[in-house]
């Protein structure tokens, strides 16, 4: 108990703290406005309506793997790539920590980069590494990388009516996205190798047994299989096929990316722009005859599966139930095939269906949706909304291909999301705390004594921006309202790229050590590491990572 709810007790300290403050803090109007203990509980309450697509991303990638718990090819998977690099697992360790610190500085995507995560922690755990080696490679590499992050982007605060995207450069005021790629790449080898030669270190003292945090249980959810009682599932099969699997797996990494991943003309590369017209166009055209093809080609399995059924069988209930299914799959190839391939005049079941009333509009807005939105737009819908649809939709397709029972698959997926449950009330109390100083409006108040006294202090004001990036959680809100407050109070526009850069670097390495960090709070609550631990063993990283941050300040206020 005191391992799952050590980060929660943090958190109502970091509470206590705030509520102490605003006795003291002048508020946004110049007042002192005071946290009453009545409107933290409502704070804690709307937080959730504020922010339940949070919690329920987190709960959805729990379920998620609580299914694939139930399936063996999931563990076939995970055990022949355990196989394969047993022999050179530190090389392995070090591969996926660079892999996760790229992925975040080219996308910026932490948050969607952690669905992936559990998968990654369950082979290095049975590799023998401990946790605290499994969260440093992945959720570590990951927040390093944005620290260095060259694709960093986040909505515009200042876009009232309209969905837009800016940058720390941009929301500077800098002319250029581009002004400070070189700081940040150097920002990025010079942290991710930190990162790398830490772990290294750590492992060299865990086989030395010069450290014993006894964190090197895997009996979690990322590795065994479990009823929602909590008993143990013995779940083997040698022959599954894992390339289903695999093709999951990437296409969840892709779509998610390329979906989340704003294109736009931010950084002046004109295939953003290209690359997102074509995917369009392909979705919108060609992939209605990628479609119709799929659903050819399953017809004709199913026609070729069942004229073998009625040759051993002879004519039964089950071939009834073959018959409609190709029925309708025939009724919905001739809606693609009239509506894609104009064969409507070659078919008269075509022609049928092509007065029915469906086509009164779009064929996609018909069956599916008008509401999904383009690729590099996903969060218009919402933070996290189209990609919990995805996973629940990949969800369903591997429960189909691995013919799982769909009570078994429920089974799993609700036990998935009963082990989530404490990080997305942690997640939760996390927001309210962001929600208590909204409220309250002191780190205005902060931000305005601060220019008066000190000026435009870079050292103050990173002071600052670690605090605010603590209490403010969420990057949009972090950016908006302490990032644009200390921009719009300096008296002097000349170190704009020192103040971009820095709050990037800032705002990441609090993520790394700060327990209002949403990766943190999975990763931590999850697999059951006090908070405590894991502060004890990041803090000789994060101090590291401190002094490079200002290292290369220095340096880009030199250029």
């Amino acid at each position: 108990m005191k391992k799952k709810y050590g980060l929660f007790k943090v958190l109502i300290g970091l509470l206590l703290i705030l509520i102490v403050l605003s006795y003291f803090l002048e508020g946004r109007d110049g007042s002192v406005s005071y946290i009453a203990l009545g409107d933290v509980f409502i704070n804690f309450i709307q937080s959730f309506y504020y922010f339940y697509e949070t919690a329920l991303f987190i709960l959805v990638v729990g379920g998620f793997y609580g299914l694939l718990n139930r399936i063996p090819a999931y563990k076939k998977l995970i055990k022949m790539i355990v196989d394969k690099v047993s022999n050179k697992s530190n090389l392995f360790v070090i591969i996926v920590t660079i892999i996760f610190a790229l992925l975040a500085s080219l996308t910026g995507l932490n948050t969607i980069l952690l669905l992936f995560i559990p998968f990654v922690v369950s082979i290095i755990l049975l590799l023998g590494y401990d946790k605290l080696v499994a969260l440093s490679a992945t959720i570590g590499g990951c927040l390093v990388g944005f620290m260095g992050g060259i694709f960093v982007t986040f909505r515009d605060a200042a876009s009232q009516y309209s969905i837009a995207y800016t940058t720390f450069d941009g929301l500077a005021g800098l002319d250029s996205n581009w002004s400070l790629v070189l700081p940040k790449i150097l920002m990025l080898l010079v942290g991710g190798g930190l990162l790398v030669f830490y772990i290294i270190s750590y492992m060299k003292k865990v086989e030395n047994k010069e450290v014993n945090y006894e964190l090197t249980s895997n009996d979690n959810l990322y590795v065994e299989s479990r009823d929602r009682n909590g008993r143990r599932i013995k779940v083997v099969d040698t022959d599954a096929k894992v390339w289903p699997m695999v093709l999951c797996f990437a296409a969840l990494l892709v779509i998610l990316i390329l979906g989340f991943l704003p294109w736009t003309d931010l950084f002046g590369i004109k295939v953003f722009t290209d690359f997102h017209s074509w995917l369009i166009a392909f979705t919108f055209r060609q992939g209605r005859f990628v479609i119709l093809l799929l659903f050819v080609l399953l017809f004709i399995y199913l026609l070729v599966k069942m004229i073998k059924k009625l040759k051993a069988d002879g004519f039964n209930l089950g071939i009834c139930s073959r018959i409609i299914i190709l029925v309708a799959l025939l009724w919905i190839i001739s809606i693609f095939g009239v509506y894609s391939l104009e064969i409507a005049t070659k078919s008269v079941f075509g022609k049928w269906v092509f007065k029915l009333p469906l086509w009164t509009s779009s064929i996609y807005n018909t069956i599916l949706s008008g509401n999904f939105v383009n690729f590099g737009n996903f969060a218009n819908l919402g933070n996290f909304l189209v990609a919990i649809i995805i996973v629940i939709l990949c969800s369903l397709v591997l429960k189909f291909i691995y013919k799982i029972d769909f009570e078994e698959a429920m089974d799993g997926f609700i036990y998935g999301i009963k082990k989530m449950i404490p990080a997305a009330i942690i997640a939760i109390l996390a927001c309210s705390i962001f929600v208590c100083s909204y409220y309250n409006g002191f780190f205005d108040g902060i931000i305005t004594n601060a220019s008066k006294s000190f000026g435009d202090n870079v050292v103050v004001h990173s002071l600052i921006s670690l605090f605010g990036s603590v209490v403010n959680v969420d990057l949009y809100y972090t950016s908006a309202g302490i990032f644009s407050g200390i921009v719009n109070s300096l008296s002097s526009k000349a170190n704009l790229k020192v103040y971009a850069m820095m709050f990037q670097s800032i705002y990441g390495l609090v993520q790394l050590v700060g327990p209002t960090s949403l990766m943190l709070i999975v990763g931590l609550s999850y697999l059951e590491v006090p908070y405590k631990t894991w502060v004890k063993y990041i803090w000789r990283l994060a101090v590291a990572l401190f002094i490079v941050v200002f290292i290369i300040l220095m340096i880009v206020s030199l250029l």
